[in-house]
C-alpha cells in the first residue's frame, strides 16, 4: 500500500517543479535510497525518468488543449523550470519540438 501511496503522491505533485526524491522521502519518512528502490520496484522505471515522462504527457495534453498558452507557460505548468530544457527533452522523447507537435 505504501508503494501505491508514494506513486499517487508523486502523480499528484507532478507539476510541482520542487518534487524530488528528497521531498518524497521526507513525506513518507524514509531514506532517499529506499524511496528510489521502492519507486523503481513500483513503476519499473527510475524516479527522474518517471517524473519526466509524466510531465511530458501533461505538456502534450496542454499543447493540444490550451492553444492560448505559449511554450514557456506550458513548460512551467508541466513542472519544468526552464523552457529550453523542456523543448530539448520534449524533442528527445517525442521526436518533434513542442511547436511541431502542437500543429501536427
Amino acid at each position: 500500500e505504501m508503494l501505491n501511496n508514494m506513486v499517487n503522491y508523486v502523480d499528484e505533485q507532478i507539476t510541482n517543479c520542487a518534487i524530488s526524491l528528497t521531498t518524497v522521502a521526507d513525506k513518507f519518512d524514509l531514506p532517499i535510497y529506499t524511496v528510489s528502490r521502492l519507486f523503481k520496484k513500483a513503476t519499473d522505471t527510475g524516479f527522474s525518468e518517471y517524473i519526466t515522462a509524466k510531465r511530458i504527457e501533461y505538456a502534450k495534453m496542454l499543447l493540444m488543449t490550451a492553444p492560448d498558452k505559449n511554450l514557456k507557460e506550458i513548460a512551467e505548468c508541466s513542472g519544468f523550470t526552464n523552457a529550453s530544457y523542456f523543448i530539448k527533452i520534449f524533442k528527445k522523447i517525442c521526436g518533434v519540438t513542442p511547436s511541431k507537435y502542437r500543429i501536427a
